[in-house]
């Protein structure tokens, strides 16, 4: 089922974000994202906490706010993990 796809799709991203974040390359981990937004693929919370710890480890407390802010305006639940 299509549903499945885009599961799948979602857990792949997670997957790679996370493992940017846990190599620092927050940079990457950031462009990632976004292509995340634009191709339409669920963000949730494990994504946006691996962002926002990528940003952390790399200095980019703004950039971090920033996430942090934007995954409250997009209902994301900021306190599951």
């Amino acid at each position: 089922p299509p549903s499945r796809g885009r599961a799948a799709r979602t857990i792949t991203y997670r997957a790679i974000v996370s493992a940017c974040e846990k190599s620092s390359e927050w940079k990457l981990a950031s462009e990632l994202f976004h292509v995340m937004g634009d191709s339409f693929v669920e963000r949730n919370t494990i994504t946006y906490s691996a962002l926002v710890s990528a940003y952390e480890k790399g200095g980019q407390w703004v950039r971090a706010l920033q996430i942090l802010r934007e995954m409250a305006a997009s209902w994301v639940e900021t306190d599951t993990i």
